[in-house]
């Protein structure tokens, strides 16, 4: 409040004072009071009004001055608080528009990062929905094929037992109804049932020791051996069973070709056992071969690829018989596996446990077997073992 103001305003009042004064005394003096109320009140109000009109003409006045100058700035002091408090209200709610803007950037932030991670985390569910399917399909697909390889499994052995006891009961009721009256017809049905019994038991003697091979608990006499002196010896011990099936043997040795031939060529192995693995590969050669074929065994050694210091004899078994279609390769060492693509198969088949067996054989002496054919042009049957020294 300037001093004009203040000079103006105890102007007013001293005159409102006096005016009141003496017209207190004159109702006091005349008896007039409610005209005396009267006066005062027209007085106040005169008053009121006449400060606003003085106010009114200042204000109006120095407008009129400031306009003439150029700087016209003026305005009613009892709107200066309003327009005060709208300042300030809408500071204030400009701040708390900006403090609110702020907040709800952050939340718009979190939610955008929520929602990506909603998006990660879905897409990470659906890469493991997809792999959980594929695995299921591999399951299904493999219990499939277990249940219908247990289903050829029973049929196998089905077929290969009663094959040779329907054999052996038709002899037997050969000689019991006297049809074979001569010495000489009653040895020879002697020797068929023979022959059958022993076919039998082997039967379930691969069948028992596969079964103990591929649970683990098959024992196994090992002992180190010449790996050489090892095919050798498998090689002269076969020698008249392969010629009596018109077919040329020949054992190729380690030093007959120019490749790696260690010193000491020793193994640790059940010899008993790598005799039955050459005998079911042999034995598979020589049913496939046709007469006047040839088959070749013997023995090489190779360093691994993996480790170039250490040696593998590797012991084969090669014909020049029919061969094995590419289809089949995969499945040659399955117990029982009869190839569809051979028309000879039911004539040249075998128990169907021959490969299967040598394959648990070579496993449980830490070795690996495999085998190489083409169609018409002769198969090769390898195993690798191990040498007993670890380095040439």
């Amino acid at each position: 409040m300037n001093e004009a103001d203040t000079s103006s305003r105890f102007v007013f009042v001293t005159i409102a004072i006096t005016a009141l004064v003496v017209l207190g005394v004159w109702s006091v003096w005349t008896g007039y009071y409610w005209l005396t109320a009267f006066m005062a009140g027209i007085l106040v109000t005169g008053l009121f009004f006449t400060r606003i009109l003085f106010t009114l003409a200042r204000h109006l006045y120095t407008g009129i001055i400031e306009s003439s100058k150029g700087t016209l700035a003026f305005s009613f002091p009892y709107k200066s608080h309003a327009k005060q408090e709208s300042d300030r209200l809408r500071q204030v709610t400009v701040a708390h528009n900006s403090s609110s803007t702020q907040q709800d950037a952050k939340k718009i932030q979190a939610l955008e990062i929520m929602l990506k991670e909603h998006d990660l985390l879905n897409e990470h569910l659906q890469d493991i929905n997809s792999q959980l399917e594929m695995l299921v399909t591999e399951r299904t697909a493999a219990l499939e094929r277990s249940h219908a390889a247990r289903r050829n499994l029973i049929a196998n052995i089905s077929h290969d037992l009663r094959t040779p006891i329907t054999l052996i009961q038709g002899y037997t009721e050969t000689l019991l109804d006297g049809i074979a009256s001569t010495p000489e017809d009653q040895l020879k049905y002697l020797n068929l049932i023979h022959a059958r019994v022993l076919r039998l038991n082997r039967l379930i003697q691969e069948l028992f020791d596969l079964n103990q091979l591929e649970s683990g608990q098959l024992s196994l006499r090992i002992q180190p051996i010449s790996a050489t002196n090892l095919a050798k010896s498998i090689y002269e011990k076969y020698e008249t069973d392969t010629q009596n099936a018109n077919l040329s043997v020949k054992f190729i040795s380690p030093d007959s070709e120019p490749q790696l031939c260690p010193k000491d060529d020793t193994i640790y192995a059940d010899p008993d056992r790598i005799e039955r693995v050459f005998l079911n590969l042999l034995t598979n050669s020589i049913r496939h071969t046709m007469p006047g074929g040839t088959i070749y065994i013997g023995v090489r050694f190779r360093r691994f690829p993996s480790a170039p210091k250490k040696i593998a004899a590797l012991f084969f078994v090669q014909d020049t018989g029919n061969g094995i279609a590419e289809e089949d390769l995969p499945f040659v060492f399955n117990r029982y596996y009869q190839s569809p693509h051979r028309s000879d198969s039911r004539k040249h088949s075998g128990s169907g446990l021959g490969l299967a067996i040598a394959k648990e054989i070579v496993t449980a002496h830490n070795g690996q077997i495999w085998v190489e054919s083409q169609l018409h042009e002769g198969t090769t049957f390898t195993f690798s073992l191990p040498l007993a020294t670890p380095s040439c």
